[in-house]
């Protein structure tokens, strides 16, 4: 079975891979079709979450935090 999100491209930033993420699940929240609820949606804040948790105490200048994602 296929992975719903799969792997960020090789060269990834953490940044660009959480930003492609927020990107992505935020598109798919748009659309109507699909709401917080979605296991599509689930996994992608999860693997938000685990990047922006494997990065630690690195500063970014992304304009997000966690509490951005709990306001979904």
């Amino acid at each position: 079975m296929q992975p719903l999100i799969p792997d960020p491209p090789e060269g990834d930033s953490d940044d660009e891979h959480v930003t492609r993420l927020i990107e992505e699940r935020d598109t798919l929240l748009r659309t109507g079709v699909y709401s917080s609820d979605d296991r599509i949606i689930a996994e992608l804040d999860r693997q938000i979450r685990d990047v922006i948790a494997k990065r630690g105490s690195t500063q970014s200048t992304m304009p997000y935090t966690t509490t951005d994602m709990t306001d979904r």
